[in-house]
């Protein structure tokens, strides 16, 4: 018992290690090669202006504001200042601005965004895309051509009823999400009973520490799996660990639906079903238990961090532990 806790242990410090380099090397490469306002034929941290006579590919600013006079063959995308096309701009691309406001009287083709300001459309502007604010309002005056649709100050304030799981009158029958369980229950009961039935005993025969483990790896799996994705050689590894933990979920909550289908079933009726089915019927009750707003989004993340604790404690349902206390529960 000593040993293996020593071995746990070693093992916890060195996966904190390694997401520990990972992150320092992850953001370093980040940081190091991003670099918004260092590319880009007119790009700089200072004011730009396009004259009349002028063409550019794109501009990309950062602090500085954004005079199209000219024609701007890109994008142009502003952080932190205004951006101003007159009557003689023309941008075949996007405009973007970041904190500063946008006024166009030219020529746009593309959409027109503004994240925490105001756009304001000349009588003589034309824009063939969309024109939106996340944060600001819209100021369209008379003659003001707008192709595309116009999305007055995007709602971006938080509200408790804005997230789906947190309002109680946002419910849909997941009818999708009951079939692709199902057949995921299926073929787990059909192919992988014993290993099902043993993530599930260490769920519950071990619920304290599973939890632990769980909510650990997912923690740790997806910060090293973000930070080794941005390394792009580390892809293959982060496409691992997402899928080890969606393996453990995937588990868990099949040996918690095979569960509660036996359960049912055999106070149904007082014999002995098929395991496959056991597995669908419960599988599909706890889908639309997991629908439900708020209590099922909880459900659902509890499951998640247990099934993947289980499934490593288990070491995948391979470990040679008896399925009997797993079917008294059941009953």
């Amino acid at each position: 018992m000593r040993r293996r806790r020593l071995v746990l242990l070693a093992g916890g410090v060195l996966l904190l290690l390694c997401a520990c380099v990972g992150l320092v090397g992850g953001a370093s490469f980040f940081f190091g090669s991003w670099r918004p306002c260092g590319q880009g034929s007119a790009a700089s941290s200072a004011n730009a202006t396009i004259l009349t006579s002028q063409t550019v590919d794109h501009v990309t600013t950062c602090g500085g504001n954004v005079v199209v006079l000219g024609h701007v063959t890109g994008d142009v995308t502003a952080y932190g200042g205004s951006v101003n096309v007159t009557s003689s701009g023309i941008v075949d691309g996007d405009i973007t601005s970041y904190g500063g406001r946008v006024e166009v009287a030219g020529l746009v083709q593309g959409d027109v965004t503004s994240y925490g300001s105001s756009v304001t459309l000349d009588s003589l502007s034309r824009v063939q895309g969309d024109v939106q604010t996340y944060g600001g309002g819209i100021n369209k005056m008379a003659g003001a051509s707008v192709e595309g649709s116009i999305d007055r100050n995007h709602p971006t304030s938080f509200s408790l009823t804005n997230l789906p799981f947190l309002n109680p009158f946002d419910f849909s029958f997941p009818g999708v999400s009951i079939i692709i369980w199902v057949l995921i229950a299926a073929a787990l009961a059909q192919w992988f009973p014993q290993r099902t039935l043993r993530v599930g005993e260490v769920m519950f025969s071990n619920l304290p520490r599973s939890l632990a483990i769980g909510a650990l790896s997912w923690v740790l799996g997806l910060i090293l799996a973000v930070i080794l994705a941005l390394t792009i050689i580390g892809i293959p590894l982060t496409l691992a660990i997402l899928l080890v933990l969606a393996a453990g979920g995937i588990l868990g909550n099949v040996a918690i639906g095979w569960l509660i289908g036996r359960g049912i079933l055999q106070r149904l009726a007082r014999r002995d079903y098929s395991p496959v089915l056991e597995a669908m019927v419960g599988v599909a009750i706890l889908a639309l238990i997991e629908s439900l707003p708020f209590l099922g989004f909880l459900l659902s993340i509890f499951i998640a961090l247990l099934g993947v604790g289980a499934t490593l404690l288990s070491r995948f349902g391979s470990s040679r532990r008896r399925v009997s206390s797993l079917r008294r529960r059941a009953v």
